[in-house]
């Protein structure tokens, strides 16, 4: 009889497994590929390009920064590096969703500043625990620090008593 090395379960070798190591160092590799191919794609395209625009009511040139574009047959290629999502989207659905986005969660500037003492903020820096700090709160208001979350712990140990 064998023991579950996680579990300590008592099985018959027959239906006990082992990791494939090969394969699991296989596996391992092929996402660390990915993740640079992904991480590659990023600081291609995420830097944005300063582009001079002719504005046709001032009749003069303006600058202005714009994200990089690409045509469909490179969208099609570098979104094979991560088929599970879509990469790339279509400028005119991406202006959508980014208009519909920014109009849902911004301020009027004439509330932002009034609301800005009784809104909380989430601070930029977190408590040593990894919980984040609420800041602008003020007497009388609900000041619960913020509960730190357990992560689940799986034990080594082959030798578990039952």
């Amino acid at each position: 009889m064998a023991k579950c090395f996680l579990t300590g379960i008592d099985l018959p070798l027959q239906s006990a497994f082992i990791l494939d190591q090969g394969a699991a160092r296989r596996a391992l590799r092929s996402l660390k590929e990915r993740v640079a191919a992904m991480e590659r794609l990023l600081a291609q395209f995420t830097p944005k390009d300063s582009v001079q625009v002719y504005n046709p009511k001032t009749r003069t040139a303006v600058t202005r920064s714009q994200s990089r574009l690409a045509c469909q047959s490179v969208a099609e290629a570098l979104s094979a590096l991560y088929p599970e999502t879509r990469l790339f989207v279509l400028w005119p659905e991406y202006l959508k969703r980014h208009r519909t986005a920014s109009r849902t969660i911004s301020i009027p500037s004439s509330q932002a500043s009034s609301d800005s003492t009784k809104t909380p903020r989430i601070a930029a820096t977190t408590a040593p625990a990894g919980n984040a700090v609420i800041e602008g709160q003020g007497p009388g208001q609900n000041n619960r620090p913020p509960q730190p979350v357990a992560a689940p712990v799986i034990s080594g140990s082959s030798h578990v008593s039952s």
